[in-house]
């Protein structure tokens, strides 16, 4: 489209504008289906609850564009004191815009090297261009290669969660790699990619069309003999579908996983949200009569239907209706191996990681680990039991990657 370079330049302005908690111009240039979504007061509130804890606005990074036969897209990467906000638009002709999306952002993190190990940056390809990815390879390379993948939502891949930029992939990386264990860690696709997620976004495109390319460039590294599947949260759930998928995994480990489905944890999550929020009685009725809507529309979702549903759109919801994490985890005969800290308010020690152990009772390919004191990232918990627990900086519990080097070298004889 003619207007790119001058929609780079709009988008810009507009950033500057907004990191000004000015929202006017920005609102002002709303399509009609986005003025029908979202306030100009809604714009500033939402604008506050990412960019509010990460101290002052510094400068624009860099931005980026791309389009199609309908719309530009402008991606501008905001630099703050203590981390990076993406801001996404997507622009019609004469620069309306019918599309906003902000979300944290990182630097592509630089490759450490210490007496222990050395990391090096590898990509991965797929039909829209390369995936940034970091390889942590051992000094003294046990044989064993572990492929991470991250939980729901859009992260880098060290798996940074909020404004603290706590990266638990990076911490565990590099905590097996002292050990002995080899990682491969990337980026999800549409973190890298969000002009990408427009429309008709599936768990396939999101992480399982991905997994296969990683495990394969993992395989090739040299002294790298069997392959492990790491996944945290929805990585976890999804940990048994990739290695069915995937022939070459060796077994997996599940932190935080779950053998419930997705819409079901949600609803458990914002059932708690809500009683721990005081909600008089009948607010709270309300609230479950709707959930129990939302939930009853997933469950019937088929392949043609539009429409989002607890802030994801149908076709996400139906590509993971199509699959069933648990029953595929009863069904392998490869080593397994299931993680839960016990002040997760996220996933549910008895609910999910009980739910693990009531399904796979008397395999003898598994094995369980809960750990006192945790919380969703593998970290000492703050005491709280929502996203304030992630606002203080921490790291990774060395006794999680104590234990998958155990749990490794016993599988070695």
């Amino acid at each position: 489209m003619k207007e790119t370079v001058d929609l780079a330049a709009l988008a810009e302005s507009l950033c500057l504008e907004m990191a000004r908690l000015d929202f006017g111009n920005c609102f002002a240039r709303f399509g009609e289906g986005m003025k029908a979504s979202m306030t100009q007061d809604a714009l500033r509130d939402t604008w506050a609850s990412v960019a509010g804890a990460l101290g002052d606005f510094d400068r624009i990074y860099d931005s980026h564009v791309s389009s199609d036969e309908r719309y530009v897209s402008v991606t501008v990467i905001m630099l703050y004191a203590l981390r990076g906000l993406s801001v996404c638009f997507t622009f019609s002709d004469g620069g309306v815009i019918e599309g906003l999306y902000v979300n944290y952002y990182s630097l592509p993190p630089r490759p450490e090297s210490t007496d222990k190990y050395a990391e090096k940056p590898v990509q991965l390809a797929f039909g829209g261009g390369m995936i940034d990815g970091m390889l942590t390879v051992p000094s003294d390379l046990s044989g064993d290669m572990i492929v991470m993948f991250q939980g729901s939502g859009q992260t880098d891949m060290n798996e940074t969660v909020g404004s603290a930029g706590n990266a638990p992939f990076r911490d565990l990386a590099h905590l097996l790699a002292e050990r002995g264990t080899a990682s491969l860690r990337f980026n999800k696709r549409y973190y890298q990619y969000p002009s990408l997620a427009s429309g008709g976004v599936t768990v396939q495109s999101e992480v399982l069309e991905d997994a296969s390319s990683a495990i394969e460039l993992a395989a090739s590294v040299d002294g790298a003999q069997r392959i492990y599947i790491l996944g945290h949260s929805l990585g976890g759930m999804l940990a048994p579908v990739i290695a069915r998928q995937n022939p070459r995994a060796a077994g997996i480990i599940s932190l935080a996983g779950s053998p419930r489905r997705l819409q079901d944890i949600i609803y458990s999550q914002y059932l708690a949200q809500m009683s721990a929020s005081g909600y008089p009685e009948e607010m709270l009725a309300a609230a479950v009569e709707e959930l129990d809507a939302a939930i009853t529309m997933i469950n019937g979702l088929g392949p043609r239907d539009s429409g989002t549903f607890l802030g994801t759109e149908a076709s996400y919801w139906y590509s993971l209706n199509c699959l069933q994490p648990a029953l595929t985890a009863r069904e392998l005969d490869i080593p397994m191996l299931f993680m839960q800290g016990s002040a997760d308010f996220q996933i549910d020690p008895d609910a999910d990681f009980g739910g693990w152990k009531r399904l796979l009772k008397g395999k003898e390919n598994v094995s369980f680990r809960e750990y006192e004191g945790l919380n969703h990232l593998f970290m000492p918990t703050n005491g709280y039991r929502d996203e304030r627990d992630y606002a203080v900086r921490g790291s990774v519990a060395p006794v999680i990657a104590d234990d998958i080097s155990s749990w490794l070298a016993a599988l070695r004889g």
